[in-house]
């Protein structure tokens, strides 16, 4: 073996030993104060190495097979935990299909609770044998705005299923898959969104911290950033209780502002030091971004967005954010 080779594999050993070694942990541990320190330095462990092995070549090609691997056991095999309340939903209650369409409140009511009962049934493989609340939504929010369309549909009431791509972008080459999808709604001169899978983004293996800054893995999910601000996190809670919201200017930032701040990378902060927790766009650059009318490469670094696919200079940067926005 040359000494390249020799350094690499010793790379991909450390690491695959950091991993398995946290892997065996995590099963046994049952407390979360635990787990949250075995995460954080299972993370610095793995930043530091690459920072190690980086100073001298890329990453070896392997190393996207392991954090492949990591992303996969945490998706996985980590408890459904949240990092806020997810209201319970009354199954019980029978909603009637609303009467008048000029009830806003009752068509979307019905809308949720068809679109919730149509994935408790999907999940649960018509069971009911868990809340519905303990089911991860990952990957039902296509299958779960097509049903929520067609109930709209049905009562003749226009819907509009939106995706929303990393960095607003099919193809952006930033990272693989991610995209979310939605549901917009018009009834009379209000528009409504509608997102019945939304607690995906709040379970806490997805909301980890110290995710940032790992070369190749996902950062923080949306619902990460929605407790540093008010607003945000107001349109969180009425869209995990209700299922919609009034689309207005202020909504949409704040809906969209959750989804630019888990794209960027650790890269972004060290460059920056800007953990503010804010972006400097508004409903109408968001619009522009969705429609193609603009980028938003036009205003950040590609390299700090998505897959970070090089080390930090200081693995052991603090992430410093602090709740409403505060420095």
């Amino acid at each position: 073996m040359s000494n390249e080779e020799i350094k690499k594999a010793e790379f991909l050993n450390a690491c695959q030993e950091q991993f398995k070694e946290y892997k065996e942990t995590v099963y046994s541990c049952t407390k979360p104060e635990e787990m949250q320190k075995l995460s954080s330095a299972f993370y610095k462990t793995i930043k530091l190495l690459s920072l190690k092995y980086y100073k001298e070549q890329q990453l070896p090609y392997e190393y996207r097979y392991l954090a492949q691997d990591i992303q996969r056991f945490e998706n996985l095999f980590m408890p459904i935990e949240y990092i806020t309340t997810i209201p319970n939903h009354n199954f019980s209650r029978l909603i009637d299909r609303p009467r008048s369409s000029k009830n806003h409140e009752a068509i979307l009511d019905y809308i949720v609770d068809q679109t919730r009962n149509y994935l408790y049934e999907k999940l649960s493989l018509g069971d009911r044998y868990d809340q519905f609340e303990k089911f991860d939504l990952q990957d039902e929010c296509l299958n779960a705005s097509n049903f929520a369309f067609d109930c709209a549909v049905s009562m003749d009431v226009p819907a509009y299923e939106v995706v929303v791509y990393p960095c607003f972008k099919k193809n952006s080459g930033v990272m693989f898959g991610g995209a979310h999808v939605f549901l917009l709604v018009d009834i009379e001169d209000k528009r409504y969104l509608v997102d019945c899978t939304y607690s995906q983004f709040f379970i806490k293996s997805r909301c980890n911290l110290d995710r940032l800054g790992t070369p190749l893995l996902r950062g923080p999910s949306p619902g990460t950033f929605a407790k540093y601000d008010p607003l945000r996190q107001m349109v969180a809670d009425t869209i995990l209780s209700r299922g919609w919201i009034e689309f207005t200017s202020e909504v949409m930032k704040a809906y969209f502002d959750g989804f630019t701040l888990s794209i960027r990378n650790g890269l972004y902060y060290e460059r920056t030091g800007d953990f503010s927790c804010k972006t400097p766009y508004d409903s109408i650059d968001y619009n522009n971004f969705l429609f193609g009318k603009d980028r938003i490469f036009n205003y950040e670094r590609k390299e700090e967005l998505g897959y970070q696919l090089k080390p930090l200079k200081d693995p052991a940067m603090k992430i410093r954010f602090k709740p409403n926005g505060g420095k």
